[in-house]
């Protein structure tokens, strides 16, 4: 599956043979039945209210009103990103 050239990867059906996948039911993943393990608990987001400002600026009113404090942190060093 990690192979740069799709020929290498297998086939959907190899996928669904291997023994990772034994007594995983591929019927009900496409059927959307399979019912999840874990859900987490999000708070509920009001969609009613449109939001606005930078993202940052989003994550600040959000972490004011739920009493989080918010971590600073350091800025990526200069060229992290560029073997990208």
């Amino acid at each position: 599956m990690l192979s740069r050239d799709p020929a290498d990867r297998g086939t959907p059906k190899q996928l669904m043979e291997q023994s990772w996948y034994r007594g995983f039911d591929f019927d009900a993943l496409l059927c959307k039945t399979i019912v999840p393990r874990f859900v987490p608990k999000l708070p509920r987001l009001d969609t009613r209210v449109p939001m606005t400002g930078t993202v940052e600026q989003i994550c600040a009113k959000e972490e004011v009103n739920s009493g989080s404090p918010r971590k600073t942190r350091k800025p990526a060093p200069e060229g992290w990103d560029k073997d990208f």
